[in-house]
């Protein structure tokens, strides 16, 4: 990515100190996890559709590129309990609020995962990533905005409830588009 396409980072200093950490992003496009990735100091896991895993060559290469599979449309209590170990093991996992590409509807995953293993969110804006070779031919800049740490004692006195991470969640989609609007 450094070498191919014509990117500017906003904020990095936001990512001193920053490690085992839920990483909250924005998600437009299948490029999102590996931009993020080759940007940030340290390894990171993924949650991905389980779609993508369906077939045994492309489930090794996933496995080893620390990719949870995850059942969408209905609870998936395995890739749920994946994650938190992840997390309880002291690494970071990337989530998407929409889970989807464009999604609509922000899903609790993030505040189920920030209260129940007490991990800050590192919230990041991503943009351009859906122009591919616009950014890959240097007409357009992909952009990757890094935010403010958001601490887990911020909502530290909720009860672990499906309504409580629904609000953790909806917040954290709120700072990431907050983030469009930096400029440096």
């Amino acid at each position: 990515m450094r070498c191919c396409w014509h990117y500017k980072l906003v904020n990095k200093n936001k990512l001193k100190d920053v490690n085992s950490v839920i990483i909250a992003s924005n998600h437009i496009s299948w490029f999102d996890p590996p931009f993020i990735a080759s940007i940030l100091p340290f390894e990171i896991t993924f949650l991905a559709k389980a779609e993508l895993c369906k077939y045994s060559l492309a489930a090794k290469i996933f496995n080893w590129l620390n990719v949870i599979p995850i059942y969408r449309g209905r609870p998936d209590k395995g890739a749920i309990e994946k994650s938190i170990n992840t997390l309880n093991n002291n690494k970071s996992l990337l989530i998407f609020p929409q889970g989807t590409r464009n999604g609509s509807k922000i899903k609790p995953g993030i505040g189920l995962f920030m209260l129940n293993t007490k991990h800050n969110i590192l919230p990041i804006y991503i943009e351009n990533a859906n122009k591919f070779f616009s950014c890959f031919f240097f007409i357009k800049r992909l952009k990757i905005v890094f935010g403010d740490v958001i601490p887990y004692t911020q909502f530290a006195e909720l009860e672990t409830n499906r309504e409580a991470y629904q609000l953790i969640s909806e917040y954290t989609f709120k700072k990431i588009n907050e983030l469009q609007n930096e400029k440096n």
